[in-house]
Parts: structure tokens; C-alpha cells; sequence
């Protein structure tokens, strides 16, 4: 099938991935199919946040995989593939040793030949993370090498794949993120420069549904209390005033709302946000109770 009606299901496919890290064999998969390939995987390790990368295969043995990242992650072909592509350059194993010289190391009798390997191509992509991702397919002696329209689809397709591992990276970050707000005992509401809340946690979902002192309604946050309320907008202004200024001076607050049911009132501590702090952009200002 061309190459121009398949790239377009094929970057479809990378997409369902994005939201989906599970549908990445499917994409492997039909990958495989459009260039006649065998095994093929997707790699992107990221140390700065474990469990949040992608280790995707299809028609491989998953125990030599695992051989592999054990045995051979390091060996001399893929050390010499280094040295001479570059990422975004299309690997071809062909390009790098012959068959007769790769049957001299162990590295094809305890891998290459179980895998049953004997042509490959790759490509590294940078994703952000500190090392890039790395796209491979394969294919064994019964096939010919890889040619140029292989190459260029999985060119064509590694800026996608780039930006699909992106959106990965950030879903799984903003998961973990409300996760760990979720855990907390306490309160917190995340508010923006127009004293708007934005976000807030399991715990302070709690507290607005009791409506018992203080809640969100449709203009935000309102209290039981009016003289409370303006208060608190007041310390929630001031908040968004330092944080926009960049100021040094210490804004927010701490306060008390009190509550119709007459239970002990509410301690509520209002802060200027740093924005690097949070995974929310247009959050300034942080309110715990």
C-alpha cells in the first residue's frame, strides 16, 4: 500500500497512543505491517520520572527483550551506531556491519539470532526526557534490507511520535500530580490572578459540599458569613497582587470561617503561588483550610 495513504492511519494511530499508552503495540503493529517489517519496538526512558515512560514491543520474545536490557544495551554496534548517526538519522544495519562480521560476536548468537534478526532499522528521538526515544523494526534473513521508503516513513512519522511521547509524559505528570493532592488531609484550592479558583482537591470537594460555612457557587468562592467573605477576598487579592508584582513583601493570609452548624470554624491560610510550583499555569495563589 503507498506510503501517502498509510502515514495519515499511522500518525492516527500515534495519537490514540498519546491519550492511551496502552495502544502503542497497536500502532507497533501496524507499523510492522506497512513495511514488511518483523519485531518491532518503541523505547522512551525517562529517569527524572519513573514508571512514566513507554517500553512498547510487537512480535518479539519480551525474555530477550529483557536480555537485551540486560546483556547487551551496550554493545559495541549500537556503539558505533552513536558515533555515526545522529538523531533524526535513519539507522540501517546494513550501514554499519555486514552479516559475516555480526555472526562473529555473542551478541548475535545469544540475541540476534534467537530474535531472528538479521536486517534492522531505527531512529532515535528526542522527547525531552534526559536520553531520546528509540523506534527500531526488524526483519529476518527470509526478507531483504531495509530500503529508503522505509527509512522515510519512520522519518515522517518521528515528529509525531515525538509530540505523542510529549503529551504521554505530561498526562502522566498531571496524574501524579492530583494523585498526590488527592492524599492530603487538607484542603487546597488553587486560584488565578482574576481571584478565580482553578483547581482543588478531593479533600476541599468535601468542604464545598457540605455547605456548611464555606463553598464554591457560581461566582467562586462564597461563605456563610458576609463580613468572612470579604475577607477572604481580600487576602486571595492581595495573594495575586505579590505573586503578578513579583513582590517581597509577604501577601495572603491567615483567617477563620465560622460555620452555621456551630462546629469548630474553618482555618484557612491563604499564599501567593510560585507558578513553577504547580503544573497549573494560571494558578497564583494557594488556599488551604
Amino acid at each position: 500500500m503507498d506510503s501517502e495513504i498509510l502515514i495519515p492511519e499511522l500518525v492516527g494511530l500515534v495519537y490514540d497512543a498519546a491519550a492511551d499508552p496502552s495502544l502503542w503495540p497497536l500502532f507497533l503493529e501496524k507499523l510492522a505491517d506497512s513495511i514488511d517489517a518483523d519485531g518491532t519496538v518503541l523505547f522512551a526512558a525517562d529517569p527524572d520520572a519513573p514508571g512514566q515512560g513507554v517500553s512498547a514491543m510487537t512480535r518479539f520474545d519480551p525474555e530477550l527483550i529483557q536480555l537485551y536490557a540486560t546483556d547487551f544495551a551496550d554493545n559495541i554496534w549500537s556503539r558505533s551506531a552513536d558515533a555515526v548517526f545522529a538523531s533524526h538519522e535513519i539507522r540501517y544495519s546494513q550501514s554499519l556491519a555486514s552479516v559475516k562480521d555480526l555472526r562473529r560476536d555473542r551478541y548475535y548468537a545469544d540475541f540476534l539470532s534467537p530474535a531472528r534478526i538479521e536486517h534492522s532499522i531505527g531512529l532515535k528521538i528526542p522527547f525531552g526526557a534526559v536520553s531520546p526515544a528509540y523506534l527500531a523494526t526488524s526483519r529476518s534473513f527470509r526478507k531483504g534490507q531495509f530500503e529508503e521508503r522505509e527509512g522515510g516513513m519512520l522519518l515522517a512519522l518521528a515528529p509525531h511520535i515525538r509530540r505523542a511521547l510529549e503529551l504521554n509524559r505530561r498526562i502522566a505528570g498531571n496524574l501524579l500530580f492530583t494523585e498526590l493532592m488527592d492524599s492530603l488531609p487538607t484542603g487546597i484550592v488553587f486560584l488565578s490572578e482574576t481571584y478565580r479558583p482553578v483547581w482543588w482537591n478531593r479533600c476541599a470537594e468535601e468542604i464545598f459540599k457540605n455547605h456548611d460555612g464555606l463553598w464554591m457557587g457560581a461566582l467562586g468562592l462564597e461563605t456563610a458569613n458576609s463580613l468572612e467573605g470579604e475577607r477572604l477576598k481580600l487576602l486571595i487579592r492581595e495573594a495575586a497582587d505579590c505573586e503578578r508584582k513579583n513582590s517581597r513583601s509577604r501577601g495572603g493570609g491567615a483567617m477563620a470561617v465560622s460555620r452555621p452548624s456551630l462546629r469548630l470554624s474553618y482555618a484557612v491560610l491563604v499564599s501567593p503561588l510560585n507558578r513553577s510550583a504547580t503544573r497549573l499555569r494560571n494558578a497564583v495563589v494557594a488556599m488551604l483550610v
